[in-house]
């Protein structure tokens, strides 16, 4: 980096400049920054750079503190995401042999293809007894059930 010494107000003028037109190297901001910081920049002339310079270093410092909490919230939701997701998945895997249970006529079987079977069956049973209704007996049995009370 270059030395600040060896340098006249007009160069630091002119460094200032490039640095509002958004054309000073970062080294180059760099060495301007030092220079304002140090006692032969105490004159009103720089002022008004010290202010601008300090605002965008303020502003700079509030993004990446402001970055820096977005950050840590995101890799909480993320945390907590994952929590959930191995609280979840957890006991499912951990109760793998599940264990089909049906009772037929008092019988306890295991089984998963009898419990499915009777299952099968008894849905199918009942499709059958709602087809077979036509909708006169429908209507005749609810006019038969009115007459009988």
């Amino acid at each position: 980096m270059k030395r600040q010494e060896g340098y006249d107000t007009k160069y630091w003028h002119k460094l200032a400049e490039d640095y509002f037109n958004a054309a000073a190297s970062e080294e180059e901001e760099r060495a301007l920054r030092q220079f304002l910081a140090s006692d032969k920049a105490d004159g009103r002339e720089w002022e008004e750079v010290k202010a601008v310079m300090g605002f965008a270093v303020a502003g700079r410092a509030m993004y990446r503190q402001k970055a820096k909490r977005r950050l840590i919230s995101r890799m909480t939701a993320v945390a907590a995401v994952a929590i959930l997701l191995l609280g979840i998945s957890i006991p499912i895997l951990k109760n793998r042999d599940n264990m089909c249970v049906t009772y037929i006529g008092g019988v306890k079987y295991t089984d998963d293809e009898t419990a499915l079977a009777q299952m099968h069956d008894a849905l199918q049973s009942m499709s059958d007894a709602r087809d077979q209704m036509t909708t006169d007996a429908q209507l005749s049995e609810m006019f038969n059930m009115m007459n009988n009370e």
